[in-house]
């Protein structure tokens, strides 16, 4: 895909999504309930100071393959990770500023954290040996073992092994 195309559409979405402000909207009774929506996938975009610092975290400690980059100056202004059907983005400040100044201003006020369900948290575990631990590993009462942490963007990041039924 084209590097400009592919910015101008994360862009237009990113912009969308932040500036509606969470005013209130008319809602099309046919589409209560999400009865006409299909979610095909849902894609945290994580807004970072550096993209290359998490690099080692997101593709050599949990094994994501980079699918798409785009490079802002010198460095990385925006990547797309995938893993087992599954994608995170990441895109720097300084690119989004020079984007869309008005995004910027709204992302601040924002937090995300990333729960990833997994098939076993002692592999999750050996992966980020000598990572400090925010919480965890617990069990919960809805049959989750779980831990937290921050990756190397300060993203708190939540695995989570469910309970075997």
């Amino acid at each position: 895909m084209n590097r400009l195309v592919l910015r101008f559409v994360l862009f237009a979405v990113l912009l969308a999504l932040l500036t509606s402000n969470g005013a209130a909207q008319s809602i099309n009774l046919s589409c209560q309930e999400g009865s006409h929506v299909k979610i095909v996938r849902s894609t945290p975009i994580m807004i970072v100071d550096h993209i290359e610092p998490s690099l080692d975290f997101w593709m050599k400690r949990l094994g994501f393959k980079k699918t798409a980059e785009v490079p802002h100056g010198d460095e990385l202004g925006f990547i797309l990770l995938e893993k087992d059907g599954n994608q995170v983005m990441m895109q720097t400040r300084k690119s989004i500023a020079d984007d869309s100044p008005a995004t910027l201003e709204h992302a601040t006020q924002h937090t995300v954290v990333q729960y990833i369900d997994v098939d076993s948290l002692d592999a999750v575990l050996k992966c980020v040996e000598g990572m400090k631990l925010l919480m965890g590993p617990r069990e919960t009462f809805y049959g989750a073992r779980e831990i937290l942490l921050r990756d190397p963007a300060g993203y708190m990041i939540m695995f989570a092994e469910q309970k075997k039924k």
